[in-house]
């Protein structure tokens, strides 16, 4: 019962997380990874229902030195953590030599964003775009826009709004950009928001984040619309 916390030794490693919950009455489970060094840099953050016996895997294609994992019961129902174990999570990457930089570029922005100022341009070493961190993204008449990113359509610049970065995790950062960079770099069809959905579904997937992370993401930006909806089961099924 209350807020336990954990530290595991993850030593900059991919790892994966495996985190087992028992409880004797169907409980809210709310679990958060961060780095205890680093401002707004969570690696994970979830919420899961759980009666009985449950094993939550958590994958953490990056991690900090060590990892601080909160969990807690939204209703404040009982609930024991035998314990906590980490293995090495391996990852075959298959991305081409062009676009290798540009993903590297893309993971470390999202680990780092939380602390970095905003109103500077970033770019990554070899990679074909750069990111302009503001402090949001604002309209043409100068009203603040809702996105947490956007690409230009004929530059290689995307714009990312350090408001909305900020109260992301990773994994829900790697999901946007992923989206915005396929519109640009991976699309037939520039324009394509649902094409863009799937280029960003297979980075994703071959990164191996946590694919609830990426429906979080776009859940929470996306409007109230039949179209979004639409477009957000779609992503939801493919994963």
């Amino acid at each position: 019962m209350g807020l336990k916390k954990y530290i595991l030794q993850t030593r900059k490693r991919p790892v994966k997380v495996v985190i087992p919950i028992i409880t004797k009455e169907t409980a809210d489970i709310f679990i958060t990874g961060y780095d205890p060094t680093s401002p707004k840099t969570e690696y994970f953050s979830q919420k899961l229902v759980v009666s009985g016996t449950d094993k939550v895997e958590l994958n953490c294609p990056q991690s900090p030195r060590r990892l601080k994992i909160i969990i807690w019961s939204g209703d404040n129902k009982k609930f024991t953590i035998p314990s906590i174990q980490v293995y090495p999570f391996s990852r075959s990457l298959n991305f081409t030599q062009d676009t290798n930089p540009d993903i590297k570029f893309i993971e470390r922005f999202s680990r780092i964003s939380g602390r970095l100022p905003a109103r500077r341009t970033y770019r990554g070493k070899g990679s074909n775009f750069k990111i302009q961190l503001l402090p949001v993204i604002r309209r043409d008449d100068g009203s603040e826009h809702t996105t947490p990113a956007r690409i230009h359509e004929s530059l290689p610049l995307v714009q990312v709004s350090k408001k909305h970065f900020d109260r992301m995790t990773i994994p829900q950062r790697v999901a946007i950009l992923g989206h915005e960079y396929s519109h640009n770099f991976i699309n037939y069809n520039q324009d394509s928001e649902k094409e863009a959905d799937s280029n960003m579904k297979e980075i994703y997937e071959e990164l191996g984040y946590p694919k609830l992370e990426a429906v979080y993401a776009f859940a929470n930006v996306m409007g109230d619309t039949d179209v979004n909806y639409d477009r957000l089961g779609t992503l939801i099924n493919s994963f």
